[in-house]
């Protein structure tokens, strides 16, 4: 039952879908501004629009894009991926990973799209997706799918409340890319050059400073590959313990320390597979190369993940912050088969160039003030994030009809 005054509509009701299209009898050098399916950012922002000539787009990615338009993500795994355009440039296309929906005048451009973020939309999306390989939806679907419609002051006013989140959501994502600029930055500096040298030798590895030594990963940690060997591998008999059994995926969405992990083993899955002491780096070899975290307590892991643990005289976060350094390089050098991967061949020759031990852990504490600053911004945006999600489950469902003061004052504490 929607709440008194409101109503629900569909999509194309709301808007149109698709209203535009270049003709195929385009000019083939004529010059448009291409969006990608995978440009938009997680806080909704087009990261990357390309100039390319008409005759290179498909027969179908020819959907015209104009300011205030809302882009709708259909495949997965970019379905969460929505934006609405603030480019003023034209001859702006999208391809037809999006649809793109143009706000009639019976709704808030605004409301619309805080709708469209919404997991109430999202959910009915996700459950008309078809397809194993690719799986999508279709324009049709999302012009069937249902929206909550308030009397149009209203919607102007609960887009306002959550627009003030989003802007401090962005507010403290840029905080967060311009201090990782800075600690690529400074990491690559005391990587190679160190604090306060002033003489350097050449090495197969480049100039380091005169004190230090180049070692491989191997002389300096235990470096073994994760397991588990019980096939089928969901076989539920290995689960649902007390051990958590962390996933490549664990490892990429860290930001330093593995906080989470999606699935735990009991004792029996113990037995299949690896566990790695606490304060571990763990380095993914498959899908996405690469990518390390720390762990703080005990891990087990599977073979698509390396455990890598710093001997005595070495400082682990400095190793690390060594290690994510190499990233490019070790994705370079993987194997495309069923999925790209490395393998322990690459990673125990892999050259260091080692410091003193003092100057390890003064390395290592420069970096970890600027590792603590990302951290401390990246759980006040996943707390923006929480506040966000509440007040769009509260006022796009009619709960609550008006923005309350201490509503507007959370979202922009």
């Amino acid at each position: 039952m929607q709440p008194d005054g409101w109503e629900e509509l569909r999509i194309e009701d709301v808007s149109d879908v698709n209203p535009e299209a270049l003709p195929a009898s385009t000019d083939p050098n004529h010059v448009i501004n291409y969006i990608d399916i995978s440009s938009i950012e997680r806080t909704g922002r087009i990261s990357s629009i390309t100039a390319i000539p008409f005759a290179e787009t498909s027969s179908r990615a020819r959907r015209i894009v104009r300011k205030g338009d809302i882009l709708v993500s259909t495949v997965r795994p970019y379905l969460k991926a929505f934006a609405r355009v603030s480019d003023n440039r034209g001859n702006l296309i999208a391809s037809t990973g999006y649809a793109v929906l143009r706000a009639k005048s019976s709704v808030a451009p605004e409301y619309l799209y805080q709708y469209i973020l919404s997991s109430k939309f999202v959910d009915q999306l996700t459950a008309k997706m078809k397809g194993s390989n690719y799986p999508a939806v279709s324009a049709k679907d999302v012009s069937a799918s249902t929206i909550s419609i308030p009397p149009i002051d209203e919607q102007r006013k609960i887009a306002d409340v959550l627009q003030s989140v989003d802007e401090a959501i962005t507010a403290t994502q840029d905080v967060i890319d311009q201090t990782r600029k800075v600690k690529q930055g400074l990491l690559h500096r005391l990587l190679t050059r160190g604090i306060g040298h002033t003489t350097f030798k050449q090495t197969d590895i480049g100039e380091i400073p005169e004190s230090w030594e180049v070692k491989t990963l191997e002389e300096i940690a235990d470096v073994s590959r994760g397991k588990f060997s019980a096939r089928p591998r969901n076989d539920p008999q290995f689960y649902c313990g007390d051990i958590p059994f962390i996933q490549t995926g664990d490892i990429t969405a860290s930001e330093y320390y593995i906080e989470t992990h999606t699935q735990t083993l009991n004792e029996k899955g113990l037995t299949v597979s690896k566990i790695f002491d606490a304060g571990t780096i763990f380095i993914t070899i498959a899908a996405n190369i690469g990518d390390t975290a720390m762990s703080r307590i005990p891990m087990a892991c599977p073979d698509s993940v390396v455990g890598v643990k710093a001997h005595e005289h070495i400082n682990s976060h400095w190793l690390m912050s060594f290690l994510r350094t190499q990233k490019a390089d070790l994705d370079s050098k993987a194997t495309v088969n069923a999925q790209k991967n490395i393998n322990l061949t690459y990673l125990k020759p892999m050259k260091v160039p080692v410091p003193p031990k003092d100057e390890q852990d003064k390395i290592a504490e420069l970096l970890s003030t600027i590792t603590d600053a990302v951290m401390s911004e990246v759980e006040k945006s996943e707390q923006l994030q929480t506040v966000k999600a509440g007040l769009m489950s509260d006022l796009l469902s009619g709960r609550v009809r008006v923005p309350r003061d201490d509503y507007i004052k959370e979202a922009a504490a």
